[in-house]
């Protein structure tokens, strides 16, 4: 029996266990309770098929930092989860996962999610940062070759993101998978923060809230590399 008090092969089980699987960033397992023609009905567009379902899941995936379970119902092969989902790019937003479940496979999932603190988050990285006495502004970048132990990396991303917003720091680009147009890099994602001022960047790698997260760094990432860089310009 599962957790929940159903058969581990019932439909609301299945859908449970891959809930638990992508927000826990391993997505191979999450996949294989998901049929190969998933149809997903996410908010911008439909999904179609595997093939464009699995870089939907894995883009999203090592954002989350967390979540909290409001409702799991099970009726025949229809299965709904409401859930509270905390990442790094907001610390709440409510979710709604409606899933058609056959032979043990999600066959269709209808997604809906509440966009209010999405669009908050849009709207402050818009706003541009105020340098410090006309200084210019800093950025933090962090590149990742790969990703270590996953219990790692959600302790990380619990860490490093009140952190650097504690130090006033602003994602300008969260964990996002590069295009690379010329040459080679073996970077498999990008993230940058942006900080008013060298001093202010600083001080946040110094802080002992950033130590926290520094201590997991090395089993969290491989090949991870973290720069400084001065913008060019200042805001006006």
């Amino acid at each position: 029996m599962s957790e929940h008090g159903t058969d581990d092969t019932s439909p609301l089980s299945v859908a449970l266990a891959y809930h638990r699987a992508w927000t826990s960033q391993d997505v191979e397992q999450a996949l294989r309770h998901v049929g190969d023609d998933i149809v997903c009905d996410a908010p911008s567009s439909q999904l179609r098929g595997m093939a464009a379902y699995r870089p939907f899941l894995a883009n999203f995936a090592p954002t989350v930092t967390g979540y909290d379970i409001i409702a799991a119902l099970g009726d025949g092969e229809i299965v709904v989860l409401v859930y509270d989902l905390h990442n790094i790019q907001v610390s709440s937003a409510l979710v709604c996962e409606c899933f058609s479940v056959r032979d043990h496979l999600i066959v269709r999932n209808r997604l809906i999610f509440d966009q209010t603190p999405y669009a908050a988050a849009r709207q402050a990285a818009i706003e541009p940062t105020t340098s410090v006495a006309g200084g210019p502004l800093v950025y933090v970048i962090s590149a990742v070759e790969g990703f270590g132990d996953e219990a790692s990396v959600r302790r990380y991303a619990e860490l490093a993101g009140p952190a650097f917003a504690r130090h006033g720091g602003r994602f300008i680009v969260a964990n996002a998978e590069p295009i690379v147009i010329e040459g080679e890099t073996p970077t498999r994602r990008l993230s940058m923060v942006e900080f008013s001022s060298l001093e202010a960047a600083q001080t946040w790698y110094d802080s002992p809230d950033n130590a926290e997260a520094r201590a997991v760094t090395p089993a969290a990432f491989i090949g991870r590399v973290l720069m400084l860089v001065e913008g060019t310009q200042t805001p006006k």
